[in-house]
């Protein structure tokens, strides 16, 4: 799985999620507790865009899904990034976690162009798979 991921402190979520023309999955508003019952909370608002729904241990298929996204959405994309508020804006792609294993994950020079060009940086998020 990956996700465009787009956080700001003052980011009005109503309206750039009314505005972007996307598919948003998912929010997370500043000052909400992270998990239920929890102290800790959002310190930024956040909105989260599923680019692919490819399995976790199928990164080349979420690159090549990520390149279509960024094909097909690239004016959506650059108005949400470009939305006032935003501070941050990546593209969060899953991995498992291998144990007592070298890893990498290379991204292309495709996908770094592209993601370059919307001001979007690249994430590699890894996750213990049992």
């Amino acid at each position: 799985m990956s996700v465009l991921r787009v956080y700001g402190q003052s980011l009005d979520l109503d309206a750039a999620i009314a505005e972007c023309g996307l598919a948003v999955c998912a929010t997370q508003r500043r000052g909400e507790a992270r998990v239920s019952g929890s102290d800790r909370v959002f310190s930024q608002n956040a909105i989260f865009v599923e680019i692919s729904a490819a399995d976790i241990e199928d990164f080349e298929r979420q690159v090549d899904d990520a390149l279509s996204f960024l094909s097909q959405y690239q004016t959506e994309i650059a108005d949400l990034v470009g939305t006032r508020g935003v501070e941050e804006a990546y593209i969060d792609f899953c991995i498992p976690r291998l144990d007592g294993a070298a890893q990498s994950a290379i991204f292309s020079t495709q996908l770094v162009r592209a993601a370059g060009r919307l001001n979007l940086g690249l994430c590699l998020s890894l996750y213990e798979v049992s």
